[in-house]
């Protein structure tokens, strides 16, 4: 956050780098500094006190974080919505990734596999993984985040909210949040220490409040002048505030938590963090351009960079390491120039050959193939690598970027062959059910992915290529399947990728065999995918494109001999799922009552005698007088159920409304809103049936106003 709201934010970004001597010592630390206005990094040898080069990046650089080896510096982009990735060992852009609007900072996970960004304007994390590139989960968090930072284990990341005056706690294993606590007003920075601590300042009520990793708080200081950033050093001893409208920075004893000392710095400080030996600590300030160097066991400042850039505003180290001097003079080669796919894609390597002391970088210049292994090395490595499969006609090329050379991808076009061997012939794409699969689908088995697998005798199954995903292991949402051994429980779940699952019938019938596609969180802007059931020689017998598929979608064959069903994803920005498998038809009962959509009344409002209820009604809050056919066997009776929002609650309701049958299976679903004047759903029913109403606007509430029979 900007200390003064007159002006537009800047940051400034610093990041050590690594120098080498002649023998193996830890050299002198270097650091990167980003300028807002000036759009670049600026790299300061942080020994000597001097801008020794500048990297041209994305507009208004502002958060950074870098990986621990050292290895990648990630550069918030909030000009262009994107995250810079920096090789430390080239000092150029390896990777631009776009993220959500307004990035302001970011932080590595302590075991560097994910990036979590801050994308203020979306009230978002972005979640980026490092060896991808690619932006893997958004989570919404609180209103106007601004930083974020991790408990030492990795296993939780808490997020501050300016304007919602509480910071969230995020579980990092299902990327979920999972609660939030108070801080003080206005929480813009927080830190961890290593003793489990968590240190939060708090900008509108000039406060720095102390507290566990469960958000419990354990101490307030105050005296502070508009503290903006916060850091502490590795052994958890000291932490340093810097105070926007005071042009100091505060140093606290974690001990006895009380302010040891204030020291003056430049104009509007923005920044802190602390030297990975912990011997020095850096400040940023903002307006007068300059870097202020503090030693940490004297508590006083040592020195000053001048003219680091053109309004620095955020700074980062990264931890030295011991490597050669001079620089290697570093040549590379590949073992190969180019790879030639099938178009049912698949995987591939090329060797690295460089120098022992030759850094180097992989990277994948398209959607289509991915990078999967020896994204960086020194020295001589292996670069593997996957390609998607193809369901255009025609051929396609990419590259990638490996040691900076280029490595050209060709992959073949989608042929399928005539038909032969084996049988599968499609029944139907049903909507409706959703995930309530008992009593209409897996009567003779099933496998509910992540959650249990009963196969039938006839069919052996065995999937390939499919790795496991789980959104929710317990839901109560409609959408997501019943567990196997629950009754009333539910999971969402998938398998995802570019997989295939290989049925081998072993007797002479035809089997129902039913897929259920589920969108749950409708990634990257919505799943499109094609379902391929091809015979025991890749000949393609059907095959399915599917979207919208976000309410869950079954589609059913009848299948015999050996089958084998490809996913294949037709978007480049998302992924492939499917999330169950069921064989044969319903089990049970059979349905138990029918429903018949007849319209929907926008007219009548409120007037309804003479128009419905000749029979009977409930006029909710008021009178019921119910027929006596609706506790008996009717057969085909009119029911009109009447919805009225009458106060436009929270800027409108929306809701579902949903007609089940005995088994719980959906036989009709109305999406109903901008009922203000009131409507009416009317059906003919008959047998047991359960209307369930269910909200749909998370700001409101879903109403029933009235039910009429005839």
């Amino acid at each position: 956050m900007c200390p003064n709201q007159q002006y537009a934010c800047k940051l400034l970004i610093l990041l050590l780098l690594i120098t080498a001597l002649p023998i193996a010592v830890f050299a002198q630390p270097y650091a990167y500094v980003s300028n807002i206005s000036g759009n670049n990094v600026s790299v300061v040898n942080a020994a000597n006190n001097t801008v020794v080069a500048s990297i041209p990046v994305d507009a208004s650089p502002e958060g950074l974080a870098v990986t621990p080896n050292g290895g990648l510096l990630y550069v918030a982009c909030v000009g262009a919505n994107k995250v810079d990735v920096i090789s430390t060992s080239s000092n150029s852009i390896i990777a631009s990734i776009p993220v959500g609007a307004s990035p302001i900072q970011l932080a590595v996970t302590p075991n560097g596999a994910q990036v979590y960004v801050v994308a203020q304007a979306n009230n978002q994390v972005n979640v980026i993984d490092t060896g991808s590139q690619t932006v893997i989960a958004n989570i919404n968090v609180g209103s106007h985040p601004t930083r974020v930072a991790f408990s030492p284990d990795g296993t939780r990341g808490y997020v501050t909210n300016v304007y919602g005056g509480n910071v969230s706690i995020i579980d990092t294993n299902s990327r979920s949040v999972i609660g939030s606590f108070l801080a003080g007003t206005g929480p813009v920075a927080i830190a961890a220490a290593s003793n489990g601590r968590l240190y939060v300042s708090n900008q509108y009520s000039n406060t720095v409040t102390v507290h566990d990793l469960s958000g419990g708080l354990l101490a307030t200081m105050s005296g502070f002048l508009f503290p903006n950033a916060v850091a502490v050093t590795p052994d958890g001893t000291r932490v340093f505030v810097t105070n926007g409208n005071g042009a100091t920075v505060s140093t606290i004893d974690t001990s006895s938590n009380s302010v040891i000392g204030t020291l003056p710095v430049g104009s509007t400080p923005t920044s802190v963090a602390v030297s990975p030996d912990g011997t020095m600590a850096y400040i940023v300030n903002e307006f007068s351009f300059s870097l202020s160097q503090l030693n940490v066991r004297g508590n006083y400042i040592a020195s000053s960079v001048p003219r680091v850039g053109v309004y620095p505003i955020a700074v980062a180290m990264q931890p030295p390491a011991s490597i050669a001097l001079p620089p290697p003079q570093c040549t590379y080669s590949l073992s190969a120039s180019s790879a030639s796919m099938s178009a049912a894609g698949g995987s591939g390597s090329v060797n690295v050959s460089a120098g022992p002391n030759c850094s180097w970088s992989a990277v994948s210049n398209n959607g289509w193939s991915q990078v999967t292994g020896g994204w960086s090395g020194t020295g001589n490595g292996t670069v593997s690598f996957s390609v998607n499969p193809n369901s255009s006609v025609n051929s396609q090329s990419g590259t990638m970027t490996i040691a900076g050379q280029t490595f050209t991808v060709n992959e073949a076009g989608y042929a399928p062959p005539p038909p032969s061997g084996g049988s599968a012939s499609f029944v139907k794409a049903d909507t409706t059910t959703g995930g309530s699969w008992k009593g209409a689908y897996g009567a003779d088995g099933y496998n509910i992915f992540n959650d249990t697998a009963s196969y039938p005798g006839y069919v052996s199954v065995t999937p390939s290529g499919n790795a496991s995903y789980i959104w929710s292991s317990s839901s109560s949402d409609g959408r997501a399947l019943q567990k196997g051994s629950s009754t009333t429980d539910r999971i969402a779940a998938c398998w995802w990728g570019a997989f295939s699952i290989d049925l081998q019938f072993n007797d002479a019938n035809t089997h129902q065999v039913a897929l259920y596609l589920l969108d749950w969180d409708a990634y990257n802007g919505g799943r499109t995918e094609r379902v391929d059931v091809l015979d025991s020689n890749n000949n393609v017998l059907d095959s399915r494109n599917v979207s919208g598929f976000v309410g869950g979608q079954y589609l059913v064959w009848n299948m015999s001999g050996h089958v084998i069903v490809r996913i294949v994803n037709l978007n480049g920005n998302s992924n492939a799922v499917v999330s169950g498998l069921l064989f044969g038809p319903g089990g049970g009962s059979p349905h138990a009552g029918t429903a018949s959509f007849v319209r929907t009344d926008t007219t009548t409002g409120g007037s309804w005698k003479g128009v419905y209820g000749a029979d009977g009604y409930n006029v909710i809050n008021d009178t019921a007088s119910y027929p006596a056919y609706v506790s008996a066997t009717p057969s085909g009776n009119a029911v009109a159920l009447y919805l009225l929002d009458w106060d436009t609650y929270n800027g409108g309701r929306t809701e579902r409304v949903d007609i089940l049958d005995s088994n719980n299976n959906v036989l009709d679903s109305r999406n109903v809103s901008g009922f203000v004047n009131g409507q009416y759903l009317v059906w003919n029913l008959s047998g047991h049936l359960t209307v369930r109403i269910t909200n749909t606007n998370g700001s409101s509430n879903a109403v029933l106003s009235g039910i009429m029979f005839r």
